[in-house]
Formats: C-alpha cells, structure tokens, sequence
C-alpha cells in the first residue's frame, strides 16, 4: 500500500482534511457527471477521469434489476448512484458522507428527479455510524482511497451487505497513480494499492468469492456476500 499525506486518516487533523477538501470539492466533483461542459474540461476528464465515468456505469448495470431492493452508498458525494438506483426502482437508497455539502447536492438531485422519498442521505462518519439494517448492495466508490484502516471498512460494508457490495479501489502503480500522487500531496491523505495488496485485504476480512477488473485508474471489486435471509 502506498500513503500520501500529512497523517493517518484516523487522526482528528486528516479527518477535518479530508472533510474540508469535499466539502470544497462540491461542486467541483459533480461537473464530473455533467454532459455541458468547455472542451478542455471534456478532454481533462477524458484523460484523469474516465474511471469515474466507467465505475458508474458498470456499478448501475450490476445492481439491474435494482427494483425493490435496498441499497446502501458508503462516501455518496452528491448523491449520483443513489438517485439513478432509487430512478430505476430501489425501494431504498441510504447514502452517508461526512462532507454536509455533498449531503445537501445528494438531497437537491433527489428532489429535482422525485425520488426523494425514496432516499435518504446522512451526514456522519462510515465507520461510526450504527446502521440498523443490512442491504441488499453496498456502494463505495471513490472512498477507500481516503481511508488508513481499509480492512476495517471492507469488514463492516460485508456485514451490511446481503447480496453484493461493489468497491472500487485505486491502483498504486502508472501514469494515473503517479499524477494523482502530485495532486493530492497537499489537499488530503490518499491511500492506493496494488492488486496483490488488495487481494490480501479482502481475504483477511472474508471469505466470500469476489472479482477485481482493472479500469484505468482503479480496480472495481465485486464481492458477492450472497447471505440467506
């Protein structure tokens, strides 16, 4: 595993580090998404960008059929998996993000495509939270890279998953790596591994099958829990 960073995430400063930095990231993150954008914004995220693009489509397709199930979206940022699964039918989507302006972009987007009620967004810490109920998928896309204790997390998104739970993970090795390394040296601690590192993680936490594809910039993980009940 290779660290950037100032400190460990668990440390109340890279905490607050990583909080303040999406929280100002807001907007920023969600023009990802957007299809009217300047063209030199379209090549950029052509280039740096385009596993973003391509875990959203792949992660939306895997849950199909999505109807009546429940799905849990660990780091939701503005809430865009959560919207598109409770649109096409998700009787509940939970989406958690420690980042308050993330949380009120995830709220305005459920409102602006009516499924709002179908949805609901909190403002806590992953690993802190108490969640009363298991889920039939678990999301996290886009933030196991931002946390020191990776085991820790891929532990408890297992215990809320009850069918699949799909995770992307960044990888430590290439161009992509070595240019995200720079960017983030002085915004927030980031965390990226090899493919031999992430195997190894998931195998200490459990022992359900699960599948790791390469896209450009991460490994997308699925590990299907399959629990009964």
């Amino acid at each position: 595993m290779v660290k950037f960073g100032k400190s460990e995430l668990e440390n109340e400063k890279s905490n607050l580090e990583v909080k303040r930095f999406f929280d100002d990231y807001a907007n920023g993150f969600t023009s990802i998404y957007l299809k009217k954008k300047l063209w030199f914004r379209k090549i950029i995220d052509g280039i740096f960008r385009k596993s973003v693009y391509l875990r959203f489509i792949k992660t939306i397709e895997n849950c199909k059929p999505v109807v009546g199930k429940t799905v849990l979206d660990v780091g939701c940022g503005p809430g865009l998996y959560s919207v598109e699964l409770a649109r096409l039918g998700a009787s509940k989507v939970v989406g958690i993000d420690f980042a308050p302006k993330m949380i009120e972009l995830a709220k305005k987007f459920a409102q602006d495509y009516n499924v709002y009620d179908n949805c609901e967004f909190i403002v806590a810490d992953f690993l802190e939270y108490n969640f009363p109920e298991q889920f039939d998928y678990t999301i996290a896309m886009g933030y196991i890279e931002y946390c020191s204790e990776p085991e820790i997390v891929l532990k408890k998104i297992v215990d809320l998953t009850k069918d699949k739970a799909f995770i992307s993970i960044p990888d430590s090795r290439g161009f992509l790596a070595w240019q995200r390394k720079i960017r983030y040296k002085f915004k927030c601690p980031l965390f990226l591994y090899s493919k031999e590192e992430i195997v190894k993680i998931i195998k200490s936490v459990t022992d359900f099958p699960f599948t790791i594809e390469k896209l450009p910039r991460d490994y997308y993980v699925t590990i299907y829990v399959q629990k009964s009940g």
